[in-house]
């Protein structure tokens, strides 16, 4: 029970006896019922819903043999809740920020109240009725009280037990016309909290749990797993549905197989300069029909193979944008079966495509040019992972970082032998 001031004592030496049966209108008090959580330890919420004051907080205790017992626990200030006004309308205005600050008495200045240092949530924001629910514990305090439309304050205030402490009610002024300033001040601020703070607190609760981290670390290290892979793609310029294909080619090359029988492979290159031409769309015909029976384009290297089903004569078209068409070039069995065909394209005066291959080249160099460094750290990043996330959760990983790593191997070989050949 709580026992409300007299006018004149705010604080009663002798409080009179309370006992479950007594009429509390008569004393003025509001009761709470508590549960017995463990021998000896009640729990229970005291709201506060009385009038502003200061109030004695007792305990009354009836055993199982009927003996009631009064003990004084503590005194208590009831106070308001923060508010904020509009100075001119006197009506409370919803959503305005407050950031807390507390008064270090060591640097004698004002620092930001972080959140972990006691559970409250800053910045808060206030209700429909204008007030903020947040409960401080004794001390000096400075707020930044700001809304949209508003002219920015900053108050001073102490939580404690003298006449004037307690939660301010501050009055905003409306800003007489519109300011750019502190419309970018105010969505810099809601960006901050909305979509960095929060999502700190957010992630700073969730770091202690342990799937959470087996989650984030596997996301982590797919990702980096799936940028090398088309950084791979962007440095070397072979097809994403040619790179397994190709890797089936390159080791079977490495093997000593006769793969004449199944891969006829050129090189595009441009007929002044010898410079090897990547991305030209290079189409396989048929040499009876005419119809074009697969389509493959020329990675980095100008290099480019099929694989047959049938060791036969095909036909050849190269089309590539700033180029002139080359004529059908005949791909007879007995040549491409001693050497790659050796494809030479001259440039066109047209200009058109230029600027979306300027473009393209502008957007896929960079992150081409990163492929090693990314290769490296997701090695790197998945060796660190293995000690917390474990070897064959990292397997996966470590399986796709190897493949890259080998195409790669793969890629250098090839370019070191078309060299040969040109």
């Amino acid at each position: 029970g709580i026992n409300s001031p007299n006018q004149d004592n705010l604080i009663q030496e002798n409080p009179p006896e309370i006992t479950p049966t007594t009429n509390t209108n008569d004393l003025n008090v509001t009761e709470v019922g508590l549960i017995e959580i463990q021998p000896g330890i009640f729990s229970g919420q005291l709201l506060s819903d009385l009038p502003l004051g200061e109030y004695q907080l007792f305990a009354v205790v009836q055993d199982m043999d009927g003996n009631i017992i009064q003990t004084r626990l503590s005194d208590v200030k009831v106070i308001n809740q923060f508010t904020v006004l509009s100075r001119n309308t006197k009506q409370p205005i919803e959503g305005v920020r407050l950031y807390l600050y507390f008064y270090n008495s060591t640097s004698k200045k004002y620092d930001s109240l972080i959140p972990t240092l006691i559970s409250i949530i800053n910045p808060s924001f206030t209700n429909a009725d204008g007030k903020s629910p947040i409960v401080l514990p004794q001390g000096k305090y400075r707020v930044l009280v700001s809304n949209l439309g508003y002219t920015d304050k900053t108050v001073d205030f102490t939580i404690g037990i003298g006449k004037n402490d307690g939660f301010p009610v501050v009055h905003l002024d409306k800003e007489l016309s519109f300011n750019l300033m502190s419309t970018l001040t105010y969505y810099g601020r809601s960006i901050r909290d909305v979509y960095i703070y929060y999502t700190l607190q957010y992630f700073t609760a969730l770091s202690k749990s342990l799937r959470f981290f087996n989650l984030i670390n596997a996301i982590s290290l797919g990702l980096f797993v799936i940028v090398t892979f088309l950084s791979f793609r962007f440095r070397t310029h072979i097809p994403l549905r040619s790179v397994f294909s190709y890797f089936i080619y390159q080791m079977r090359k490495i093997s000593g197989q006769n793969i004449s029988a199944f891969y006829l492979e050129g090189i595009v290159l441009n007929d002044k300069t010898k410079i090897p031409i990547s991305k030209a769309q290079v189409y396989l015909v048929d040499n009876k029909t005419h119809q074009t029976i697969k389509q493959t384009s020329s990675n980095i290297n100008g290099h480019f193979f099929f694989r047959l089903n049938k060791h036969e004569d095909y036909e050849i078209l190269i089309v590539k944008k700033g180029y002139e068409i080359t004529p059908f070039i005949e791909a007879a069995a007995e040549t491409y079966t001693k050497a790659p065909i050796i494809v030479l394209l001259k440039e066109s005066e047209s200009r058109i495509g230029l600027f979306k291959n300027t473009l393209n080249k502008l957007i896929e160099m960079p992150i081409g040019f990163l492929f090693e460094y990314l290769l490296i750290l997701s090695l790197a990043s998945e060796i660190a992972s293995v000690p917390y996330f474990g070897f064959v959760r990292t397997l996966p990983f470590l399986i796709i970082s190897g493949f890259n790593l080998l195409l790669w191997v793969l890629h250098l070989r090839q370019k070191s032998q078309n060299k040969k050949l040109i």
